[in-house]
């Protein structure tokens, strides 16, 4: 099998695995009772993102990186992402809240989702790309599987956010986001290495360091927060929806699922970091790729100094 055909089995797994991890909560959202049930897949989905980003993009922003800065950047552009959020979120649209009056105001969470659609999609597009450049099929093969570990589950918890952020276009935000890796595998096949050298490194490292610190903060400030929140917090929320006239925030009841969400938040840490061995490890597989087209060089090289070495053992035996 030929590396085109990897890539065209790659681009329609991709986009059916995505389509499947985004669809069920969209059918269970339909559901009588699906409150609890999306409560919970909000849970996962926090545990989800803190894995994608401690385990998969800061790592590999890190590795991008130091091959060209002999300084810790990005950890620091992660912070910077969340410092940027922050800004946005609890500065900007906060300020502007409290100026255009409670009940005209932008909420926070429609941000979320849409800052986490945007990031999610470009790192898809990137992946594929990523995928489309690879020229034998083995390498080709390899990249796929990483991809497919991690899809359908960023999927499902970029359809959940949306859900919980009042996103009532959940089947237009899923379609962008399946189609965005076979977007970048015909891009990455059709126009060869668009980047190269320092210039890919910096871009995918800084690019991979921002989205790492967009989905801790995502999951911390937002899905955690909301789900794991205090009751008092929960009642205060209610008393001033109620107050300003909104009528779609529930009753706060007792949470009787925290131990359980907890465990889902480490189920999805867990998972990513499970996901994180096969990707690391098509990771050097790749790289193993890229030293075969090194070795030549270096041999060269080798043969040139051992050359000179000769030239000069026979120059020492010369009268």
């Amino acid at each position: 099998m030929d590396s085109l055909a990897v890539k065209i089995i790659a681009g329609l797994a991709i986009l059916a695995i995505a389509i499947v991890g985004g669809a069920i909560p969209i059918l269970v959202a339909k559901r009588q009772a699906s409150f609890r049930y999306l409560s919970l897949g909000n849970a996962l989905a926090g545990g989800i993102f803190l894995g994608v980003g401690f385990v998969h993009l800061l790592p590999e922003a890190d590795e991008a990186l130091r091959q060209v800065f002999d300084y810790p950047l990005a950890p620091l552009l992660a912070a910077l992402g969340v410092a940027l959020l922050l800004l946005v979120d609890r500065v900007v649209l906060e300020s502007r809240h409290s100026m255009l009056g409670q009940d005209e105001g932008p909420t926070r969470q429609p941000f979320y989702a849409f800052v986490l659609l945007i990031v999610l999609s470009v790192h898809s597009a990137i992946a594929g790309m990523a995928l489309g450049l690879q020229p034998e099929a083995a390498a080709a093969l390899l990249v796929m599987l990483g991809i497919l570990f991690h899809k359908g589950s960023a999927a499902f918890a970029l359809i959940v956010t949306a859900h919980a952020a009042g996103n009532r276009a959940l089947w237009q935000t899923l379609a962008l986001f399946s189609v965005m890796t076979p977007i970048g595998i015909v891009l990455g096949t059709l126009a060869g290495q668009v980047f190269e050298g320092r210039t890919a490194l910096v871009f995918e490292g800084s690019f991979n360091a921002l989205a790492a610190g967009t989905f801790i903060y995502v999951a911390v400030m937002d899905v955690l927060d909301a789900e794991l929140s205090r009751e008092r917090d929960r009642i205060a929320h209610y008393v001033r929806s109620a107050l300003m006239g909104e009528d779609d925030v529930p009753m706060p009841e007792q949470d009787r699922d925290r131990g359980l969400k907890f465990a889902l938040v480490m189920i999805g840490i867990a998972t990513m970091a499970v996901m994180g061995l096969w990707h690391q490890h098509s990771h050097i597989g790749h790289s193993h790729g890229d030293d075969a087209h090194v070795h030549p060089h270096e041999e060269h090289e080798q043969h040139d100094d051992h050359a000179h070495d000769d030239d000069v053992g026979h120059d020492d035996h010369d009268p």
